[in-house]
């Protein structure tokens, strides 16, 4: 399967890095499968472009046994996760729909973690 991500202004094929780095602060050196190297602008902090190219989802997982995310608002709450991710760095990762919309339930700076409810009890509720 191949996935694109856009850096600066060009369409990279995440499936084809073999090595991605920081060049600059605003620049990435790709070096590709073929063992060609690159350097591109990203127009932001290079070190956030890869992390997000990391996060790339590739396969939705549905859940079978339940799982909840829980956050910390001054007090834990949870909610029930339909769906896991399996993200371009291997990582399978939990995620939130707010809003009917997909999103990593890291990328909340309240998330603690995805827990079985039998966990749950861990996490006092105010």
């Amino acid at each position: 399967m191949n996935i694109f991500f856009d850096i600066g202004r060009h369409s990279v094929n995440t499936s084809k890095i073999k090595v991605m780095e920081v060049a600059r602060k605003y620049a990435v050196r790709i070096t590709f499968d073929d063992g060609d190297t690159n350097i591109f602008s990203t127009g932001y902090d290079a070190e956030k472009v890869i992390e997000s190219i990391g996060k790339t989802i590739l396969q939705l997982i549905p859940c079978v046994t339940p799982v909840y995310n829980v956050y910390d608002n001054g007090t834990y709450f949870h909610e029930p996760v339909s769906y896991l991710a399996l993200c371009s760095d291997g990582v399978i990762r939990s995620l939130a729909t707010p809003d009917g919309f997909f999103e990593l339930a890291e990328v909340a700076s309240n998330f603690r973690g995805c827990y079985e409810k039998h966990r749950l009890c861990e996490f006092p509720k105010g």
